[in-house]
């Protein structure tokens, strides 16, 4: 909240000064009074002229604590003139007004400057928070790591291994003996064969030196040693045979025994490496706790500054802007001399509907500071003992979410007063209609779905000084009987993207979840109407596939469709052409009827997630840009398919928004701020 220039205010109140003053008597003591008065008041306005606009002290911390001292000295001034005429009181009541809703306004600023921080406040703690949830996770994860199931297993191979080559080293043992026997067996008759091969050659000689009667003895003796020699050979053949046999054995268990020791060397090298790795995995996991450590006194470091900021400076800041706001409606009320006829009067009463709407923007900017504060902390509650003391963190909670919801109430409380203000003062209807309409839609928006006060595109502020409050889709319509809800279902036309707004205007969200889908499609189709209408007038309904062009049931849905049922706050749509044969639940509030969106809505399952509105809101003028572009070549026949031109919307909106990065444009939308 901003309020005008006090220059702009002065003006405006010269004439009236001017008028009133004009017609003060000046009699006796009273006239002296009033002359006094009006000396006052002129010093006053002249003062008041002089200071700076407050949107120029915007970043001037010194100026805005001048202007509130130079304020405050005026208010002073002006609460001290007595006997001043009722024109004069007026004028008193209209400056009084003007300079408390200035002294409101530097309060807000520093509010606005203060929420700010504690937004970037949340998104860093929020950053901290998942870090936090990771390390956690990480850490939990690595202490629950356990090698003993694969040691055991490692144990058990390496038993049997050892068991396998004990029974093999013993049949090598039984191969062993038999082995080396014949082995020595055929060493030594072969020696002894050799042997009796020479005594054969000798006896043979010593035959021929004694001729043919005396030599033959020697030939028999001879022909002896040579059987025996042969007999020898032969034995030892027998035994190679059986060798022959045994030797392979012998190698192919030394084989198995060199594998069973490759197997225990490498479960030996298994079961070291594990346990390296298990004392590792336990070191990162300590390491992650430490740093966990940390992360969480810095958390809730974090949330301690900002509650106490927000319970200390923040609340005082509220307070006093409250009052002074309070003071500027209740003195605005008194700012018409009782000679301004009808137009002082209804000039009062406007300046109470603008004192009334700037507290309910400041009401909506408390609001969505504590709807932050709520999500925050809900975080750290769904943490567990993760990052404080879970009840503690509960309690903490539950305060800022009763909060949360009488700011919120306080902030319609106030936009009705606004819109009484506005009823009461007469002013002409064509000046003042948009500025009842905007604040009416915002009333059933914060009935309704959650919305932006400062979103572009929704001004609506009484005086011109505000930003006003946005709409929200659903806001109005109904009907006033399911006969004529279902009338004007029959009367939707065959395009479901032009049908959408008429469509969204028939239904009532009750649950926030799906209060904010419904927002979030009306946003959607705001914004990219205009390229999923020439997306399914180019390649055919359907094409686009998007959530708003499923969700509108055609006209021909309900040809034959009746009332099937109804009390005095439910009833159904059905009837055979009804798709998969389901029904429509109706719902009745206000004394109107309407489409039950949660629902319809949880019927669809549509892939809506509620924490993207404030996202969607910040994005959505550069939305809507690539949207048209995109739409106009689309219709141009620059695509083949559907596909091909939703992924140049995607990326031509991925364009932008890197742009608006780069130029430092980009709106920072967190949602619940």
């Amino acid at each position: 909240m901003t309020p005008p220039p006090a220059s702009i205010i002065v003006r405006l109140l010269a004439g009236c000064l001017v008028a009133s003053v004009a017609l003060t008597a000046c009699e006796d003591r009273t006239a002296r009074q009033q002359t006094a008065a009006r000396s006052t008041i002129s010093n006053v306005v002249a003062s008041y002229g002089t200071l700076r606009p407050l949107a120029s002290l915007a970043s001037d911390p010194e100026g805005l604590d001048s202007t509130r001292n130079r304020l405050t000295a005026l208010l002073n001034e002006l609460s001290s003139i007595e006997g001043a005429s009722p024109g004069q009181e007026a004028a008193v009541a209209a400056l009084s007004a003007s300079m408390r809703s200035d002294l409101a306004g530097i309060a807000v600023a520093r509010l606005s400057a203060l929420e700010a921080e504690q937004v970037r406040a949340r998104s860093i703690a929020n950053s901290m928070i998942d870090a936090s949830l990771l390390l956690d996770a990480l850490a939990t994860a690595d202490e629950a790591f356990d090698v003993r199931n694969e040691e055991a297993e490692l144990g058990a191979v390496r038993a049997a291994a050892e068991k396998g080559l004990a029974n093999i080293q013993v049949a090598i043992r039984d191969l062993d003996g038999p082995i080396g026997s014949l082995e020595d067996a055929n060493r030594d008759a072969l020696a002894a064969a050799v042997a009796l091969d020479q005594q054969s050659r000798d006896l043979k000689r010593m035959a021929v030196d004694a001729g043919a009667a005396d030599g033959f003895p020697y030939f028999e003796q001879a022909a002896m040693k040579r059987r025996e020699a042969d007999k020898l050979r032969i034995d030892a053949a027998r035994n190679d045979i059986q060798l022959a046999e045994l030797e392979p054995q012998r190698r192919l268990a030394q084989s198995s025994a060199d594998g069973f020791q490759s197997l225990i060397a490498a479960v030996g090298s298994a079961k070291s490496g594990l346990q390296q790795f298990a004392n590792d995995t336990k070191a990162r996991a300590a390491d992650n706790r430490k740093t966990l450590d940390s992360l969480r006194g810095s958390v809730q470091a974090l949330v301690k500054t900002m509650l106490d900021v927000s319970s200390g400076e923040m609340s005082q800041l509220y307070e006093q802007a409250g009052a002074d706001l309070e003071k500027a409606a209740s003195l605005a009320g008194r700012g018409a001399a009782p000679q301004s006829g009808r137009d002082g009067s209804t000039s009062a009463k406007l300046a109470v509907a603008s004192a009334r709407q700037a507290q309910a923007q400041m009401e909506w900017m408390r609001a969505r500071g504590l709807q932050g504060s709520v999500q925050l902390l809900g975080r750290l509650v769904s943490a567990g003992g993760t990052l404080g003391d879970p009840a503690a963190l509960k309690t903490m909670l539950d305060e800022a979410t009763t909060a949360h919801t009488a700011a919120v109430e306080r902030t319609k409380e106030l936009l009705n007063s606004t819109v009484e203000a506005i009823d009461q003062s007469g002013a002409d209807e064509s000046l003042t209609a948009p500025i009842k309409v905007a604040v009416t839609e915002s009333i059933a928006a914060l009935s309704g779905a959650t919305i932006d006060p400062s979103a572009p595109g929704k001004s609506g502020a009484v005086g011109g000084s505000g930003r006003g409050f946005g709409g929200a889709p659903g806001a109005s319509g109904g009907e006033e009987s399911p006969e004529a809800v279902l009338a004007a279902l029959q009367a939707l036309g065959d395009s479901s993207i032009e049908e959408a707004p008429r469509f969204f205007a028939l239904m009532k969200a009750s649950s926030p979840s799906a209060r904010q889908t419904l927002a979030a499609m009306a946003v959607t189709v705001e914004t990219m109407g205009n390229l999923l209408q020439a997306v399914e007038d180019t390649f055919g309904p359907g094409a686009a596939d998007s959530p708003e062009s499923k969700m509108v049931m055609p006209s021909t849905a309900f040809v034959d469709a009746t009332v099937t049922s109804q009390t005095d706050t439910r009833a159904t749509i059905g009837g055979p052409s009804m798709p998969d044969g389901r029904e429509l639940d109706l719902v009745r509030s206000g004394g109107k009827w309407f489409i039950d969106a949660d629902s319809f809505l949880g019927g669809l399952k549509l892939p809506f997630d509620p924490q993207m509105m404030g996202m969607l809101d910040a994005i959505k003028p550069m939305m809507k840009s690539a949207a048209d572009d995109v739409a106009g070549r689309v219709r141009a026949g620059e695509f083949a398919d559907a596909k091909q031109a939703m992924a140049a919307f995607q990326e031509a909106m991925m364009k932008k928004v890197m742009e608006g990065a780069a130029s430092g444009t980009l709106p920072g939308a967190v949602p619940g701020g």
